[in-house]
């Protein structure tokens, strides 16, 4: 009888957060449930469009999802899954989506992080919300770190066989969707409003389609054709003048 593979990528999971997460028990509770609440809404929103394997690609995701209690422990993760030059490569990004042998791992930063490399953000925050800046800070915390992982989860259900221009087009679409579902606040990150508008215009173009294509469902060559061509480099210079999102500072 072949082993469960959930339970192979469970394990391996398991192992990285033993040796370098640093999470509590309470906290990594906290961090399963609120994947589950995700990988519920992206389903019951989106799942009539995914194709045959996306379920069994994100069965037991949950236990995939791994955070660290700080940067320290990241960056051991660093060093100890990519060695010690990726962590040059990769200083600021937030989440990593890993396609591994055994399933895909999320691997999100450290909570704190988000707010050290935004405090102008923050404080302009404090005087929207009308808050204090330490009540700001953790407020903007849980939306930034709720945004990377939701985010890092819509990968695992994308088509692994599309070009990034389209999937990185595709994500702050659905992450937007998955927020509002689940009632946290959003953060719009650099150019994500260009690329939710040129994404919406697929959509008003090809209809569902689009959605099917990016979930796996449709895989017309003739369609994939006439929606990659859209991506002309006027537009990709548009909404990814920095590069794409992996030449960017987020993942």
């Amino acid at each position: 009888m072949s082993e469960d593979p959930t339970s192979v990528n469970r394990d391996f999971a398991d192992a990285l957060k033993m040796e370098v997460s640093g999470l509590t028990p309470q906290k990594e509770a906290q961090l399963k449930e609120y994947t589950v609440i995700v990988k519920g809404s992206i389903e019951k929103q989106l799942g009539k469009y995914f194709g045959p394997d996306t379920l069994n690609k994100v069965k037991g995701l949950e236990d995939r999802v791994i955070s660290f209690e700080s940067k320290d422990n990241f960056s051991e993760y660093l060093r100890l899954f990519w060695g010690t030059d990726r962590e040059q490569k990769i200083e600021g990004i937030h989440g990593i989506h890993t396609p591994v042998e055994m399933g895909d791992l999320a691997v999100i930063q450290p909570m704190e992080e988000y707010s050290t490399e935004h405090k102008e953000e923050v404080e302009r925050l404090a005087g929207i919300w009308k808050v204090s800046k330490d009540e700001a800070k953790k407020n903007f915390e849980r939306i930034e770190f709720r945004n990377t992982l939701v985010h890092e989860i819509l990968h695992a259900y994308q088509d692994d066989h599309l070009p990034p221009f389209f999937i990185e087009c595709a994500i702050p679409y659905y992450v937007t969707d998955v927020m509002h579902d689940t009632n946290d606040g959003t953060i719009r990150y650099y150019k994500w409003d260009e690329r939710i508008a040129f994404y919406m215009e697929l959509i008003r173009t090809y209809g569902d389609n689009i959605h099917r294509l990016f979930f796996g469902s449709n895989q017309d060559i003739r369609l994939k054709a006439k929606v990659f061509a859209a991506f002309i480099p006027s537009i990709l210079k548009e909404i990814f003048p920095k590069g794409l999102p992996s030449e960017e500072k987020r993942a």
